[in-house]
């Protein structure tokens, strides 16, 4: 069996580790070591993890961002395998025995896990279950999580535990470029891979999954595990997805898909079509939250890229258009009284 490093990045989260930690812990498969990087936290975070010694590994750096945190993680494991769970969610007890054998049977490199959106009372939120709860992704497409992921994966059937589960191996490449579906928190990667990739871009302080995910699976199939191993928690202050980090999130997306399509230049004709496709939703996307940040010109530069790339003048875009022209006095009044409808 595989050894498993878990690394742990966190910042000002003393409310939230300690369940954190103590689903690692309760793992079916234990894990060689646990390293938390606390990222600068201001808070009672360190006490927190101090607790949880000595299976718990805590060190500290200077706020670098959650990048830069997992990066120090991996510099500091010794296995094999490097499992990442950010310090607000919550893993399955069986999710690293579900994970390696899905690695094992397949010759993946990398994994990633389904999951479940939690309340801050630790508990599924109802409706919230599931890839699609999670990744804007398969509702663009107006499709499933298995049918999309069957477009472009292999669907297997593996063992663990006395207890099968469905799996979806491959090439992922093309598939992300119309949007990530991975998860930190759910991601199992080989050390070697995650080396040869070159670790998370400490430059991107959001976002920066899309990038790592798509870097890595043009270099090595992944095996999906379609069941929910993890909970992902949302509602909580300081989100990096708060509204106030949205076309930053954006905007970074763009430039991780432009990075991915120059990882392959002989890319299929799919994931061409793919890319492009991608690249004019996310435009569209920014044109709407720039505008809706008050800045028209921002977002008729993000309409001309839409544009530029094979989007529609249709209506949707030309009345983004015609609100990017209004006074700035009367887009205040309707971005105010939008938010009062609300």
């Amino acid at each position: 069996m595989s050894t498993v490093s878990v690394v742990v990045p966190t910042y000002n989260r003393a409310g939230w580790i300690g369940a954190t930690l103590r689903s690692v812990l309760a793992q079916s498969h234990p894990a060689r070591e646990i390293i938390v990087v606390d990222d600068g936290s201001a808070d009672d975070t360190g006490s927190v993890v101090a607790g949880f010694a000595p299976a718990v590994q805590y060190v500290r750096q200077q706020n670098a961002g959650v990048s830069a945190a997992r990066n120090h993680g991996v510099r500091l494991a010794t296995s094999e395998m490097i499992a990442f769970v950010d310090s607000d969610d919550l893993w399955h007890p069986r999710k690293l025995e579900v994970q390696l054998a899905a690695v094992r049977h397949s010759g993946a490199s990398w994994s990633i896990t389904g999951c479940d959106v939690i309340g801050l009372d630790d508990g599924v939120i109802p409706g919230r279950e599931g890839f699609e709860a999670v990744f804007p992704v398969f509702r663009e497409q107006h499709t499933t999580a298995h049918a999309f992921l069957g477009q472009y994966l292999r669907r297997q059937s593996i063992e663990a535990g006395g207890e099968s589960w469905e799996t979806f191996t491959g090439d992922a490449y093309d598939a992300l470029f119309l949007g990530n579906f991975g998860l930190p928190s759910s991601a199992l990667v080989r050390r070697v891979l995650f080396d040869q990739a070159g670790g998370f871009d400490p430059a991107f302080r959001v976002a920066e999954e899309t990038e790592f995910f798509h870097r890595i699976a043009a270099a090595a199939e992944v095996a999906i595990v379609t069941s929910s191993l993890v909970g992902y928690r949302i509602s909580q202050s300081g989100s990096l997805v708060s509204p106030a980090n949205v076309a930053r999130l954006i905007e970074n997306a763009l430039a991780s898909q432009e990075r991915a399509a120059a990882l392959r230049p002989g890319r299929s004709a799919r994931a061409t079509d793919n890319w492009h496709r991608g690249k004019r939703k996310l435009m569209r996307r920014l044109a709407y939250t720039r505008l809706s940040n008050q800045d028209p010109a921002g977002a008729r530069a993000a309409l001309r890229g839409a544009w530029a790339a094979g989007g529609p003048h249709d209506a949707w875009s030309l009345s983004v258009l015609g609100a990017s022209l209004l006074p700035a006095p009367v887009l205040r009044l309707l971005h105010s009284a939008k938010r009062g409808i609300r």
